[in-house]
């Protein structure tokens, strides 16, 4: 059985080399931090099949930007993106714990942004990954959090992969009636869909379902209901090129070839699945085969067989295993590679930090020093309005100070919701303006009055 995921990847191949270097080069010379952050996108979905540890750490230099971005002017769409492809990345190198951590992260943005199709899908992702962890109680918990929010919010274009996950769920559940008529809802769903005939991904969710209804019948031994779902996925499946389910879809088949006694089919059927293995690396696939063919040939008392294919087995499961230490040793990695990372970032904002602080005392010094320097010249052999415009600029530079300190509470008072921001900071001219030119006349009055008398 299957779970959608709603975030897909793209493959790599030797022609986006050229694209890479000119989303480098943009990277670099990017007039704005949303272009930036753009490109960094880019550069991720570049590397993400390629070398996943480079992809996640162009996400995490778009993920400071963003934020950033989200801090200063409340964008948080780009914020959300990072969070998101950066759990789907640990999910495609089967870090569950750092996915869930992002996705959990991109579920509090998209709360923030309040915005449905956001929350429902990062409720939906959470689901896929504690699907994975076996954790299938909680993930029917987000799995149906993110269906009422699709259903609430008429997000009809989710509604199909919605009801498809209640089935997965409900399935692995062993509650094979409901997972039959979510599943069944969801193949009748997408029947109603028009898709344009030249998409060929198009056909990739009817081939799923139907291979999911297969499944299920399979497993209630339903077996000619099975096999018409199973045969009818086939094609689907084949014109997505999804040959994963192709797989799933021809090892259904045997099982039930071989329960019907028809096991020139059964065999046919697994030697198809050691081929698409084969060619397409799916080491999980050659072990579901070999697993079937040395229970099929222990079976019929073929043991010389059996033992060549319990061999060839083992071998697998080793290979398997040789492949997730080498995913752990990655994630290791990754996570050092990450940890370095936000020290740079760290180290960087406490920089601006600093930096700003500095610039403040700098402007905090320079007007007393300006009200200071007015009233000592004022008794000097200097002009009256020298005097007035230092009196006047230090005043202006105090108020201005004034409101930008006071900029960030506002911000964070209105939460970036502009008409509040603008009502508040209306009020806070009202009282600072009539103050600014009372203080002013009263300032320049009191530092040209010995200029004036002198001149009297």
């Amino acid at each position: 059985m299957i779970s959608l995921l709603f975030l897909l990847g793209t493959g790599w191949c030797k022609a986006q080399r050229a694209a890479i270097d000119s989303l480098s080069r943009e990277v670099t010379v990017a007039a704005d931090d949303s272009t930036k952050i753009r490109a960094l996108n880019q550069l991720s979905i570049a590397y993400e099949n390629y070398k996943p540890d480079s992809a996640i750490l162009w996400l995490q230099s778009s993920l400071h930007l963003s934020r950033k971005m989200a801090e200063d002017h409340g964008e948080y769409k780009f914020e959300y993106y990072a969070l998101s492809q950066t759990g789907y990345l640990f999910g495609l190198i089967s870090n569950y714990p750092k996915a869930l951590e992002f996705y959990v992260e991109s579920l509090k943005v998209a709360e923030n942004m309040n915005m449905p199709r956001n929350i429902a899908t990062a409720n939906n992702n959470i689901a896929v990954i504690l699907q994975k962890e076996n954790e299938n109680e909680k993930a029917l918990a987000y799995f149906t959090i993110a269906d009422s929010i699709i259903e609430k919010n008429n997000l009809s274009d989710l509604k199909h992969a919605s009801l498809g996950n209640f089935g997965n769920i409900f399935f692995k559940l062993n509650k094979l009636d409901s997972a039959l008529f979510f599943t069944m809802q969801a193949y009748e769903l997408e029947k109603t869909k028009t898709y344009d005939p030249t998409d060929e991904d198009a056909p990739r969710f009817t081939g799923l379902w139907l291979t999911n209804l297969g499944n299920i019948y399979s497993k209630q031994t339903n077996i000619p209901a099975a096999l018409s779902n199973y045969k009818q996925a086939l094609p689907y499946s084949r014109r997505a090129n999804d040959m994963d389910i192709v797989c799933e879809i021809k090892l259904g088949l045997a099982r039930l070839y071989e329960k019907i006694g028809d096991t020139t089919n059964a065999i046919a059927e697994i030697d198809t699945v050691f081929l698409l293995a084969d060619k397409n690396n799916f080491e999980s696939r050659r072990l579901e085969g070999s697993i079937f063919l040395t229970n099929y040939y222990k079976n019929v008392k073929k043991f010389d067989s059996a033992f060549k294919y319990q061999e060839l087995m083992v071998s697998i499961k080793d290979t398997i295993n040789s492949n997730e230490r080498i995913k752990a040793s990655l994630n290791i990695t990754i996570e050092e590679e990450l940890r370095q990372h936000e020290k740079i970032e760290l180290l960087a904002k406490e920089k601006e930090a600093r930096d700003k602080t500095l610039q403040l005392l700098g402007v905090g010094l320079l007007i007393p020093s300006l009200f200071l320097f007015s009233i000592f010249i004022r008794r000097k052999k200097i002009k009256p309005q020298i005097i007035k415009f230092c009196g006047i600029v230090s005043l202006l530079m105090f108020f201005e100070c004034v409101t930008l300190l006071l900029h960030p509470y506002v911000v964070q008072l209105s939460h970036h919701v502009v008409v509040i921001e603008l009502l508040i900071f209306v009020c806070i001219a009202a009282v600072i303006i009539p103050t600014h030119h009372r203080i002013e006349h009263w300032l320049t009055s009191k530092l040209t009055a010995h200029k004036n008398a002198a001149h009297h």
